[in-house]
């Protein structure tokens, strides 16, 4: 028990000698207060350099109206301290004679404390996309703002691995077995869980790509309906006829996903068949009577009508325009109006629309 206390006592003395050995191993006074000087002066040279460009960047950012500009000034703040400290002790050893080791800790100190800055501004950078991604409230449901936390982890934990790795790399310790079975171990993990991890990593590029939002009209399919939710493993979307549709995202992912969101206007294509027995004069006044009718609706633009066809029972007529807008119920209406009000001149001119018929001609011979 006494010798413990001994050693206990020592040791603060053994470290003050060894220090002192080693600060004076070759060195002079001057040295060292040259070192003691340029440190100060890195320190205060860099705090400096930092604290102007973070004001002038502050500047600029409260006219701006994004806070990425925001988010760069605040990284900058917390840059400062990482950068100046491990750079002032670097420059400042430089005119000391130091022993070999003492400089491979210094400048092993100089590369972690860079490279755990860098590291954390990197995961800054991930967060900030993500927050980004999920910022819009009318896709803040619980299944994307989890999956986006889900995110942040993984990468993180991706980003730390790395760097603990290359930390055990710069000390001289062999890691390529460790890498070895950190890759087969993935491997196989992932083979094992593939079925289990289909809908997460569709739900991640949902998350990610964005096809269609929170209320939106989307075709999947013979499904059409309005996006309810997107959660981890499956989205739900409220049909046209009332109904609830779970749909796994794995399923959204590969199949075929029509949006109507951006769509502004719809395009209408008509084809018409009037009766045989007209004349070309006739036949040439029927684009003008259909342009007409589409022309007197309002939000309506027309596009082209044309004889297509001569078909085998009728003259076939083709109708293109365009409903200035994008909902169903509006589309309905005005596509209502056109075709009542074609019927009417069409009527007034005595022009019929032909349907399936047959002629049968009987002769008598002899």
């Amino acid at each position: 028990m006494l010798t413990n206390k001994v050693v206990l006592v020592q040791l603060p003395a053994v470290w003050l000698w060894s220090t002192k050995q080693l600060l004076w191993r070759q060195n002079t006074l001057a040295d060292l207060l040259m070192s003691a000087a340029i440190a100060l002066v890195v320190l205060l040279l860099s705090t400096a350099a930092v604290g102007l460009v973070v004001r002038r960047l502050a500047r600029v950012a409260r006219l701006s109206p994004t806070d990425f500009d925001d988010f760069l000034v605040d990284q900058l703040r917390r840059v400062g301290p990482w950068v100046a400290l491990p750079l002032a002790l670097e420059l400042a050893t430089r005119p000391l004679d130091l022993p070999l080791r003492a400089e491979r800790v210094i400048d092993w100190v100089f590369a972690v404390a860079l490279g755990f800055r860098a590291l954390r501004f990197i995961q800054a950078c991930i967060h900030y996309g993500l927050r980004r991604v999920t910022s819009d409230t009318t896709d803040a449901q619980p299944g994307r703002l989890a999956m986006a936390r889900s995110l942040g982890w993984l990468v993180d934990g991706a980003l730390w691995t790395a760097a603990l790795l290359l930390v055990i790399a710069n000390l001289g310790i062999d890691v390529s077995s460790l890498l070895t079975g950190l890759g087969i171990g993935g491997v196989a993990l992932a083979l094992a869980l593939q079925t289990l991890l289909k809908d997460p990593f569709a739900t991640l590029s949902l998350l990610l790509d964005r096809p269609f939002q929170i209320g939106d009209l989307v075709t999947i399919g013979t499904l059409t309906g309005h996006v309810v939710t997107i959660g981890l493993r499956s989205s739900r979307l409220r049909s046209l006829s009332g109904e609830t549709v779970i749909v796994p995202n794995s399923d959204l992912m590969t199949g075929r996903v029509q949006n109507f969101r951006e769509m502004s206007e719809r395009r209408v294509l008509h084809r018409l068949g009037l009766r045989y027995g007209l004349c070309a004069a006739e036949c040439a006044e029927v684009p003008g009577l259909l342009e007409e009718a589409v022309r007197a609706e309002p939000g309506v633009r027309f596009d082209r009508a044309h004889l297509a066809n001569l078909a085998d029972y009728s003259l076939q007529y083709e109708l293109v325009f365009f409903i200035e807008s994008a909902e169903y119920a509006t589309y309905m209406e005005r596509n209502q109006a056109i075709l009542l009000r074609i019927l009417t001149r069409l009527e007034s001119k005595g022009f019929a629309l032909a349907y399936p018929t047959s002629t049968v001609r009987l002769e008598q011979v002899g």
